[in-house]
């Protein structure tokens, strides 16, 4: 409401001070998940101190101080002091370990050594973490959810213990085995996967820290009594649908493929395929955040993004791409490129995204933005993600399927003996250079993009990317 936002205005005008700046590596605002996009961003634009700064992001995190194999979420940074807090718990700050914090930001550093630098040190990091997150798991196959020591004795806090919350150390655990064959790692996450089959997936309880204690804060375990339905957050479904593809990479077993694919169905109920009309935003692609708040094209649409594009690789599924699609570019519709009209709190915010919308619960841009990391942050880690491997055009030359990325559409693919053509809609206007990515060539081929013939490419200059300039007269490469 309008007279709310002048109040709103008003306060953050007359809020004493500045806040101390904060470094984050936890489940929702992760640096080292905003850092691998900024680090790929950088490489692809010749940006040396942008790949730099990147760089100290993941040499903070593998120097951050550990206990017994975890290391804290959160550092501030006080005058010319740095104060680490150990976990969180949403937005509030803990003494603490939360094993999503640990496992999440691990996760991404894995990701860091798969797809941008093999660092040993990484490795070296996430087998101390590995051993700490598999000496604390249950004997159900769960994991808690947060955990501190006393006097040399592991405590386990029984809030959300063996929960949905267990998915991030599940996810962890098998990505790692998949990159290291550590049978130890996979035995961990199998007992993981079995427990989150049984005790997540099937009763359809997905309760995690955002469900009871973020912007819709309840008692755990409440039930609507006039639906009859659990609290059911976005976040953890993803970490599940995530865990599960990673075994299924690690262990080649099909039933976790199965088993992701129905909790990623369950995750897809969340996903706006539709642009609703009483918005005044495009909301197609976005994705909500749960079923107990008001949050539209909300910022973890940034990590579900490349899950999507992961899943059709894994399976085939032409839609999922397209979904994936849609929801990389739902990521950027709500970016600041204007005066923003909260000043006081940020002078500029050109260039950052809202971490959702309408989450008043009426039609009206969130104020602000929340976090660097949730928001613009999680967008280029998704751009990063799916154009490294994909350029702005994508062709699966044996399924036949061509994808549009990247501000266009691909009317038409044609593969006659050693030619293939495209007919490439752009919707954007101006000259730009364009990358075409064609997978599963065997040979070389002719590449013909709207009628002009760009020349033939080899099996390996397909797959790395052939650039061609647009919209300055003939297609090229």
């Amino acid at each position: 409401h309008p007279s709310g936002f002048k109040l709103l205005r008003k306060a953050l005008g007359a809020a004493p001070g500045t806040p101390p700046g904060t470094i984050q590596l936890q489940s929702w605002f992760n640096n080292v998940r905003s850092a691998y996009g900024a680090l790929w961003l950088a490489r692809d634009r010749g940006d040396d101190t942008m790949a730099e700064r990147a760089a100290l992001v993941r040499d903070l995190a593998l120097l951050a101080p550990r206990e017994k194999g975890f290391f804290p979420a959160v550092l501030y940074l006080v005058g010319d002091r740095m104060v680490w807090k150990k976990g969180t718990r949403a937005f509030f700050h803990l003494n603490k370990y939360h094993l999503a914090d640990n496992c999440i930001t691990a996760y991404h550093l894995l990701e860091w050594y798969r797809d941008l630098e093999a660092d040993p040190a990484i490795l070296e990091a996430c087998h101390q973490l590995a051993g700490a997150v598999m000496e604390v798991q249950r004997p159900s196959g769960g994991f808690p959810a947060w955990l501190a020591f006393k006097r040399g004795r592991t405590v386990i806090d029984p809030c959300l213990d063996e929960s949905a919350e267990s998915a991030p150390s599940v996810m962890f655990l098998a990505l790692l085995a998949e990159l290291t064959g550590r049978e130890d790692y996979l035995e961990s996450a199998r007992a993981g996967g079995d427990f989150l089959k049984d005790r997540v997936l099937e009763p359809n309880l997905w309760y995690d820290y955002e469900a009871f204690f973020s912007c819709s804060p309840k008692p755990v375990g409440w039930m609507d009594k006039r639906s009859g339905c659990y609290p059911e957050c976005a976040m953890s479904i993803y970490w599940t649908a995530a865990a599960f593809l990673h075994l299924f990479f690690a262990s080649g077993e099909e039933g976790y493929l199965d088993a992701g694919r129905r909790a990623l169905d369950r995750l897809l109920a969340h996903h706006q395929i539709w642009d609703p009309p009483f918005l005044s935003i495009d909301g197609f692609g976005g994705f909500a955040s749960q079923n107990t708040d008001a949050e539209w094209n909300d910022a973890r649409q940034g990590i579900i993004a490349p899950l999507l594009v992961d899943y059709y690789h894994a399976c085939g599924d032409r839609e999922l791409f397209e979904r994936g699609v849609a929801t990389l570019q739902a990521c950027f519709t709500t970016m600041h490129l204007d005066r923003e009209p909260f000043l006081p709190l940020r002078p500029s915010v050109r260039g950052s995204i809202a971490e959702n919308y309408a989450h008043f619960g009426y039609d009206s841009a969130t104020p602000g933005y929340l976090e660097t990391d949730w928001g613009a942050g999680s967008s280029i880690y998704a751009l990063a993600r799916i154009m490294r491997e994909h350029g702005q055009v994508y062709v699966n030359l044996p399924a036949g399927h061509a994808f549009g990325i990247d501000g266009c559409l691909v009317r038409e693919m044609r593969r006659e003996g050693e030619e293939m053509s495209l007919n490439i809609e752009s919707q954007l206007e101006g000259g730009r250079e364009l990358e075409i990515v064609v997978a599963g060539a065997e040979g070389s081929l002719r590449l013909v993009v709207n009628g002009k013939d760009t020349g033939i490419h080899n099996s390996d200059e397909l797959r790395r990317g052939i650039n061609i300039r647009w919209g300055q007269g003939p297609a090229s490469a």
